[in-house]
Parts: structure tokens; C-alpha cells; sequence
């Protein structure tokens, strides 16, 4: 499989709501969701993943990345979904979805989200329904 596949598209609003939550109160990564492009996708096809570029002639960022958000939640579809969001030398490169118990067809609402370590934390509990 190949690691990502083009995809040249504009951002959903679904998408620039979840960049937004990612990077509230940081200016710098703010200022780019405006400029931001889907350029391409996931390699498999399937899942909602997509990386980014400021012009539809961009070139997908695939090295160097930095992770600067990691959350979970459940999708519309109860798959639990981990959602990440990536950057390459100060650009925001990619934001993947990683399904643990099931298919990924679509990111999971915004609400939803927990960071990962409480997430986790919440999964381990006793009460939890996993």
C-alpha cells in the first residue's frame, strides 16, 4: 500500500473544525487552516485521513513529522477512533485517523474528543463498555 494517494480537494467544514480544536490558542498553526489544502489521502483509500498543502501543487509532506495533537473518540459509526494531527518543519502536514475496533468511515464529532491519555485511562477503567 502506498503510504498516501493525491486527493486534491478544499477542507470540509467538518475538517477545519477539527483543526481548529486541535491547535485553539496556538496563532501560528491557527493562521494556516485558511491557506491549508487536501492535496492527498491515505494510501488505502478508505479511511478519512488526508495530508495537507497551501497550493493544490503541493507536494505532501511524508518525512519529518511532529505529532502536536492526539485524541479519541467514538465515530458516528461506535468505532473507536484515535484522531492525530501531524506537522512537517512548522507546517501542518497531516491529520490521520486510526481505527482500534472496526472500519473508519468518518471522523468522529468534534464534542466527542478526549486526549489520548485520558482516554486511555477511561478504557482501562472497570466501567468501561469497550
Amino acid at each position: 500500500m502506498e503510504f498516501c494517494i493525491p486527493h486534491k480537494r478544499e477542507l470540509t467544514q467538518e475538517e477545519r473544525d477539527l483543526l481548529s480544536f486541535f491547535v485553539k490558542g496556538q496563532p501560528a498553526r491557527e493562521a494556516q487552516i485558511d491557506r491549508l489544502k487536501i492535496v492527498a489521502r491515505c494510501g488505502c483509500g478508505e479511511c478519512p485521513t488526508i495530508l495537507f498543502g497551501e497550493s493544490f501543487d503541493d507536494e505532501p509532506l511524508t518525512t519529518g513529522y511532529m505529532e502536536i495533537a492526539d485524541y479519541w473518540a467514538r465515530a458516528t459509526n461506535g468505532t473507536l477512533v484515535g484522531v492525530v494531527l501531524f506537522e512537517s518543519g512548522g507546517r501542518i502536514a497531516e491529520l490521520e485517523a486510526v481505527g482500534w475496533d472496526g472500519d473508519v468511515d468518518g471522523w468522529p464529532p468534534v464534542d466527542a474528543l478526549v486526549p489520548t491519555n485520558v482516554a486511555v485511562a477511561s478504557l482501562d477503567s472497570p466501567e468501561s463498555d469497550r
